[in-house]
């Protein structure tokens, strides 16, 4: 069970403090690292994945190409490729961007406080979605992301606004 799974409680400098279920940290609104990667083809286009509608957590809100939670104990890039292979089936060496607090996010009486641990993949994989994890996926362009995202602002979690925000202002190839 995904609210059973053991992650660190962090301090906002990333210390871990104690490990509780990720159940505990959604009611208690602990701090605990998330990761969101980024995956792009090798034409530039990104990969944006709509939640599952029967998702417990914002189900159906579009968000990166895919996020999840740390496990206690476990690397954080460890923790992206498990996601990319888990929601994706993408198997490839995520590269680490960069790291940032998520304000809270309130969701059926749950509060979702991250730390969150952003990184980019490249891969021209095929892209086979758990149906369980991911209702549908598109690839567009870096200006269609930012019209999409734009555009669907509603429909978007304030964690992937976030992440796509900082990511785009970076410089990339």
């Amino acid at each position: 069970m995904p609210g059973s799974e053991l992650v660190d409680v962090v301090d906002k400098s990333d210390r871990v403090l104690e490990t509780r279920t990720l159940d505990e940290c959604l009611k208690l609104g602990l701090l605990h690292r998330a990761v969101t990667v980024f995956l792009r083809n090798s034409k530039g286009q990104m990969f944006l994945q709509q939640r599952s509608k029967e998702d417990d957590w914002l189900p159906g809100m579009w968000t990166a190409s895919c996020t999840g939670h740390v496990k206690s104990g476990e690397d954080a890039e460890a923790a992206a490729a498990r996601d990319l292979d888990e929601e994706l089936g993408i198997a490839c060496s995520p590269i680490f961007l960069f790291k940032f607090l998520v304000p809270a996010i309130r969701y059926l009486g749950k509060t979702e406080r991250e730390l969150d641990i952003v990184f980019e993949a490249v891969s021209d994989e095929a892209i086979q979605l758990n149906t369980k994890e991911v209702e549908q996926g598109i690839f567009l362009t870096l200006e269609q992301c930012k019209e999409f995202f734009k555009n669907n602002s509603k429909e978007i979690t304030l964690d992937a606004w976030l992440a796509f925000d900082k990511y785009t202002s970076m410089k990339h190839p």
